[in-house]
């Protein structure tokens, strides 16, 4: 069997990002002074990274709130949202992914049907943005390792990974945060993707300002 090291080099305030692979079985993820190692093995790989930064993301207000996963945004202006949208939304001690949008009129932005945590009171400050989506093909089955990660800066939030199958529907969603943002599974546990086939991952964070983000995986 011939296996992989891929070392992700994650330079944590500013935008660095080198692969390496080589022929041993560990994948090492460094975030500046605070790196972190998992043992994977496997005889392929594949990785995405957005080929430029995912942008920042855009300030407005949960003006409305109706249940846990319903509400409007009051959007500053230029948001560039539609009706029928998917986006994330960001706020202080939580986040939601995969939100759809209702009718946009102007910055008035109507959603529902989110995951994750419940929504704050009305009038809670939020960012929100469209996610970027890349190709990310894998059997999960197959997998043997996953990695997933934001760049991040001193004071930043929640950030977002979700795998989705050809459908598409989300297979996986992890949530990331504090100094160290990354998930990763070194395939000892549970297999996080077991009985579903990925076809992209998709990026998304709270911060005002555009970060690196990315996800690895190795399989057989």
């Amino acid at each position: 069997m011939i296996s992989f090291l891929v070392m992700l080099t994650l330079a944590a305030l500013c935008v660095v990002r080198a692969i390496t692979i080589l022929t041993t079985s560990t994948i090492t993820c460094s975030f500046g002074a605070l790196p972190q190692s998992i043992a994977a093995v496997g005889n392929n790989s594949v990785s995405s990274n957005p080929t430029t930064l995912v942008q920042a993301a855009k300030s407005g207000t949960l003006t409305t709130r109706t249940d846990n996963t319903t509400g409007t945004l009051t959007m500053a202006p230029g948001h560039g949202f539609s009706t029928g949208n998917t986006i994330s939304l960001f706020f202080a001690g939580g986040s939601q992914t995969n939100v759809t949008l209702g009718t946009v009129s102007g910055n008035s932005v109507p959603f529902s049907g989110g995951s994750g945590t419940n929504l704050p009171a009305a009038t809670t400050p939020i960012t929100a943005m469209l996610p970027v989506s890349e190709t990310f093909n894998l059997v999960g089955n197959n997998a043997t390792g996953l990695v997933a990660f934001l760049v991040a800066q001193p004071g930043d939030g929640n950030a977002a990974i979700e795998f989705l199958s050809s459908g598409p529907a989300v297979v996986l969603t992890e949530t990331v945060s504090g100094p160290n943002p990354t998930y990763s599974w070194n395939g000892t546990t549970t297999n996080p993707l077991a009985g579903v086939t990925v076809a992209t991952v998709r990026f998304s964070h709270g911060q005002t300002g555009a970060r690196q983000m990315g996800a690895q995986s190795v399989f057989n």
